[in-house]
């Protein structure tokens, strides 16, 4: 199973109230769940452009800007034998798992074992910090980087492929 990318809700407020208040903005991001088969019989399709966003499987990925104490920036050059970007140059990146918060399938998801984890406390904070966590993770398998040696993850945003419109969520570490 992997996160599904619906979207993206945002809202502006006014921090500190009054004349003197700060501007400031928050994002909620919408998931649902997905898997490999669905990613490959809807973005990977032939047909995938006839698609409308919402037909699509869209799963989550994440990518990171990993900036060194001298200011660079790390890559990696994808293998010639993967099915996705062959012979790229990329971020390090992957996916965030639902297994970090204890869905292991869509079925267990869809029951109403998975209905009754999502209306519980703390369920938001926990697929958010999933997202975060996911990231670093990828990070040290890819570069081998110690953890130790990172800064913390910072959302920056989020992008879709130009290729299969399949989404990420990128950040600066």
């Amino acid at each position: 199973a992997k996160f599904r990318f619906v979207g993206v809700e945002g809202g502006t407020g006014v921090e500190g109230g009054g004349e003197g208040g700060v501007e400031a903005r928050s994002a909620s991001v919408v998931l649902g769940l997905t898997d490999y088969r669905s990613f490959l019989g809807t973005n990977c399709a032939e047909s995938w452009r006839a698609l409308p966003p919402a037909c699509l499987a869209s799963p989550l990925g994440n990518a990171a800007v990993v900036r060194t104490s001298d200011g660079c920036v790390v890559l990696l050059r994808r293998s010639g034998d993967v099915g996705e970007c062959p012979d790229t140059c990329v971020m390090p990146g992957g996916h965030p798992e639902p297994e970090g918060i204890g869905v292991a399938s869509l079925e267990e998801w869809r029951s109403e074992r998975g209905a009754k984890a999502r209306a519980a406390p703390g369920w938001c904070e926990g697929v958010a910090r999933e997202l975060y966590e996911a990231m670093t993770r990828e990070v040290v398998e890819e570069t081998g980087i110690p953890p130790t040696d990172l800064s913390p993850p910072l959302c920056l945003g989020f992008s879709r492929r130009v290729l299969h419109h399949r989404p990420d969520i990128i950040f600066l570490i």
